[in-house]
């Protein structure tokens, strides 16, 4: 199949043809349905494409999401470690200035720092939506691996797949099509909570901000014996 460009410029698409053919023979298998029966593909392909691609993109998101705040909390490891080596850089190379010039430099060193975490923080806790993300995974896993072990036992009665008349047939497809409904609303309320999470820009009270992170600094070099 081939992608429009926005499609290409979007390689988040959680609609994939081929992605959705790799499950096929594994659903297959755990249904209970011959790899040779080609009676339910078509039914059994648009069901993985509403809840296992699905799956597939939510996974990958929590990922990438998972690795940003691993970095943002390495990066503050790394920024808590590297504070009292600039404070004593500082001192040092402005050791004939008085001691009041360098408590205020260091106190707008430490602001500067602890604001710009505090902004970062901010646009992160705004940005993620791994909550919502488990939250959807976890109820399209619950519903796949229900409706697998149901139909499971249903064709594991049949002795072959001769005995399968158009009334289980019929029963079959149309659990199949219950379960893309159940399946779509869940991601209709994925996509409503983080849009409304991530249309949301941080709210930044600069005032505020900078008297609080002016008291922190000044709390963390008193701390520090400046």
């Amino acid at each position: 199949m081939k992608q429009y460009s926005f499609e290409k410029t979007n390689k988040s698409s959680r609609r994939n043809p081929e992605e959705a053919r790799v499950d096929l023979p594994v659903m297959k298998h755990n249904l209970g349905i011959g790899i040779d029966d080609k009676r339910f593909d078509e039914d059994l392909l648009e069901l993985i494409t509403q809840i296992h691609l699905n799956i597939l993109w939510y996974q990958k998101k929590i990922i990438k999401e998972t690795r940003k705040r691993t970095f943002f909390f390495a990066a503050s490891a790394l920024l808590l470690l590297l504070l009292p080596v600039a404070v004593f850089f500082l001192a040092t190379f402005n050791g004939k200035a008085e001691s009041t010039t360098i408590a205020t430099q260091i106190t707008a060193l430490l602001a500067g720092l602890i604001a710009f975490q505090n902004v970062i923080r901010t646009w992160l806790d705004v940005r993620s939506g791994v909550g919502i993300f488990h939250e959807a995974a976890s109820k399209l896993k619950k519903q796949l691996f229900s409706f697998e072990y149901e139909w499971s036992l249903k064709f594991k009665k049949m002795a072959s797949s001769e005995e399968i008349d158009d009334i289980f047939i019929e029963e079959f497809r149309s659990d199949i099509r219950k379960n893309i409904e159940v399946a779509t609303d869940t991601e209709n309320e994925e996509r409503a909570r983080f849009f409304e999470k991530n249309t949301a820009f941080p709210d930044l009270n600069v005032g505020s901000s900078l008297a609080d992170v002016t008291k922190t600094a000044s709390g963390v070099k008193k701390n520090l014996g400046l």
